[in-house]
């Protein structure tokens, strides 16, 4: 029973590595945590330019504009950030990620229960499963941050939504986030053994 409970601490805290293993190879999945982000930010700042240059000739997106153009200008500025960590400055990388997580579930809780209270919150629950894996860190961290996020989700879900959507919205991202953080887990190890 100890031995699984240390490993089950070893899995949460460094991905199932020891504590020197994992500190050997810090730099190097800061440095992929680094283009990571500079990769993603570009693919959001593409997405967002779209959805923006849309929102001008659709009707039907014109309410959303402001967002956005708030979003994309945000990527902008997370990209070139990335840009300037290639020299130096890598510590900046994990809270650069961490903001850039919590504009995505920003921007997903204000479009699927402020804009959009009558349907599931399909981009929330996207976003809970998709970021983590992009993101190298600590497991209990990303796993916390999750907690987090779902904690202040769930009550607006509910004031916003009908019961049943906010019940099922709240089953769903609790699933996504354990979902999520198994892979994230699993993901440290893998690129562990390839360094």
């Amino acid at each position: 029973m100890k031995q699984f409970l240390v490993k089950c601490m070893n899995n949460l805290k460094y991905g199932g590595l020891k504590k020197e293993e994992y500190q050997e190879i810090e730099q190097e999945i800061l440095e992929k945590d680094r283009g990571t982000l500079n990769l993603t930010a570009i693919c959001l700042l593409l997405m967002f330019t779209g959805l923006f240059t849309g929102s001008l000739f659709l009707e039907m997106m014109a309410p959303n504009r402001t967002i956005y153009f708030l979003v994309g200008i945000s990527f902008i500025g997370i990209w070139y950030l990335c840009e300037r960590m290639k020299k130096g400055a890598k510590r900046f990388i994990i809270p650069l990620w961490y903001a850039t997580m919590s504009l995505m579930i920003g921007y997903a809780l204000i479009l699927n229960t402020v804009l959009r209270n009558d349907i599931s919150a399909t981009t929330f629950c996207i976003i809970i499963i998709v970021a983590p894996l992009l993101i190298m860190d600590k497991p209990w961290r990303v796993f916390c941050f999750f907690c987090l996020v779902i904690r202040v989700f769930i009550p607006i879900d509910f004031h916003q939504k009908a019961y049943y959507l906010a019940y099922t919205d709240t089953v769903n991202a609790i699933c996504c986030l354990f979902i999520g953080s198994v892979v994230h887990a699993s993901i440290i190890r893998i690129h562990s053994h390839q360094a």
